[in-house]
């Protein structure tokens, strides 16, 4: 089941040729629409992309950061050797909102509540052992990619999950195993980082500016802290444009 159309929750699938691949109907439709790309294309592009990671890391003044850049190199590294041999798998069954499969031992149940980190973001709810497998939606102190995503529909979404969903444990697309207190985290980061954006545009004082602050506590402690730029230049330059 593939939770939503980022390359790192669907490049997986070729590998599984004697199962069926489930998503959403409009994750589905992005990866149709948006065919695989012409592979000189797919590793040039890659290229620039280490290229300028290089570049960051190695003016970073932050060590956490650097470790982080350090990681998303190696990953970009490693997808750019894999490129020839990665072919794209759509889905053979979607769903449009809710689709419940029921096993000799267990039934599950996939659902979405909409756009929040991408345009469908698919959840899957095991009952039996109050499992949530959340995707990219909830992440366990982790700094979430907001680019592609809908950050006030994404703040709906976490709080919805945390109102009606009876769970133990959670399951992140990023992160390891979680409690429910990653649902109140989450909810923060996404209503602190967007009201931090919103302040620092309004203020006047430059992108460049606000981020030799550092990263806000308490999320100077969580993985991937270079996201942490990604996201804020993105919000601050969005209500710079609005």
């Amino acid at each position: 089941m593939n939770t939503h159309y980022h390359g790192d929750h669907h490049y997986g699938n070729m590998e599984f040729a004697d199962c069926v691949i489930i998503s959403s109907e409009l994750t589905r439709e992005v990866l149709t629409m948006n065919g695989p790309p012409e592979l000189g294309e797919w590793q040039g592009g890659l290229q620039k992309q280490i290229a300028a990671l290089q570049e960051v890391r190695s003016s970073a003044a932050e060590p956490r950061v650097r470790e982080a850049l350090g990681y998303e190199i190696t990953e970009k590294q490693a997808l750019l050797e894999a490129t020839p041999s990665i072919r794209r798998v759509t889905a053979a069954v979607t769903f449009k909102d809710t689709l419940n499969i029921h096993g000799s031992g267990r039934s599950i149940q996939l659902f979405t509540y909409g756009g929040g980190h991408t345009v469908s973001d698919t959840m899957v709810y095991i009952a039996d052992v109050q499992v949530l497998i959340a995707g990219d939606l909830v992440l366990n102190k982790s700094h979430p990619a907001m680019l592609h995503g809908f950050p006030e529909a994404w703040a709906v979404i976490v709080e919805r999950i945390g109102r009606e969903i009876e769970f133990t444990r959670l399951i992140p697309g990023h992160g390891g195993v979680a409690g429910r207190e990653s649902i109140a985290e989450m909810l923060n980061y996404l209503q602190e980082i967007q009201a931090y954006a919103a302040a620092a545009a309004r203020s006047g004082e430059s992108a460049d500016f606000w981020l030799a602050k550092g990263i806000p506590a308490p999320f100077d402690t969580w993985e991937g802290s270079h996201i942490f730029e990604w996201n804020f230049r993105w919000l601050y330059d969005t209500y710079n444009h609005s």
